[in-house]
């Protein structure tokens, strides 16, 4: 199954959309939980007997602080960026709603490494108690990228020391236009967990490269992918998924009339995240 949600003011964000109705202001997400029969990716039988395993996989674009330049309308900073108390606060909130799910896998989109930083974000400890992090662009640089968090004890376990990193370049969009790519094993069976952002509609071509750049890397691996496409269901993502790896996976389907955005004036509501998976 799957249940979308977004939050905090951005370029194509807006008020967060919980499974409930209720609204909160916080980072974007997407949770889809993964249960199958053992033939994808995202559970495992031993023995027909046996119960399935389960995988949670939590996808969020937490909007970085520098990218709020382009939202200062919405929050009436001082200056272009908003205030630093506003970030703190957002993502705090999104940090502490994180720690609250708990999902085996967080994929996270426009995320700078200040988010683990306890000085921006008060749930930072928790989360870095809580979660191995893997991050691109890597350390030391800063800025931001995509992230993949594994949950320590849960129910997939990395494989790696350090991420694969595609992406971030002028080619792909930008700089935070990246993948973020982590072997992991769940029990007997291993995937890649991939955190990917990519560049809007008007990037077509960057984006289409980005894609082809990941097929590269993924290879016939099992993947559970999910971010901040920056694309609706409809032709332009048919022909993207058409032309590239993306035409092996299953895009899981949110609940009916989901949506995970807004548009820049924030007036309407729009899907622009997706998750996919192997069968």
């Amino acid at each position: 199954e799957a249940v979308a949600g977004r939050g905090g003011p951005g370029r194509r964000q807006g008020p967060w959309r919980s499974p409930s109705p209720r609204r909160v202001a916080v980072g974007g997400a997407v949770l889809a939980t993964l249960v199958g029969t053992g033939v994808g990716v995202w559970s495992h039988r031993s023995s027909p007997s046996d119960a399935p395993r389960t995988v949670s996989v939590l996808s969020w674009n937490v909007l970085a602080r520098p990218y709020t330049k382009y939202n200062r309308q919405f929050h009436r900073a001082s200056g272009q960026i908003e205030e630093a108390s506003q970030t703190q606060m957002r993502y705090t909130m999104a940090g502490e709603e994180i720690a609250h799910r708990s999902a085996d896998i967080v994929l996270l989109q426009e995320c700078e490494a200040a988010f683990f930083d306890a000085a921006w974000n008060h749930a930072a400890p928790k989360l870095l108690a809580s979660y191995d992090v893997f991050r691109c662009p890597s350390a030391p640089d800063p800025s931001p990228g995509t992230a993949v968090l594994v949950r320590r004890g849960g129910a997939v376990a990395p494989t790696v020391s350090a991420p694969i990193c595609v992406g971030g370049t002028w080619n792909t969009g930008g700089s935070s236009k990246v993948a973020t790519c982590v072997p992991v094993s769940a029990g007997p069976l291993g995937f890649l967990a991939v955190s990917v952002h990519f560049a809007w509609d008007g990037q077509a071509t960057q984006r289409l490269h980005h894609a082809q750049l990941l097929g590269e890397a993924i290879g016939d691996q099992r993947v559970v992918l999910a971010g901040d496409f920056n694309c609706e269901p409809g032709p332009k993502l048919e022909e993207l998924e058409a032309s590239s790896f993306l035409g092996r996976l299953r895009r899981l389907a949110l609940q009916d009339g989901a949506t995970t955005g807004f548009t820049g004036d924030l007036q309407t509501e729009i899907c622009i995240d997706h998750v996919y998976v192997d069968g």
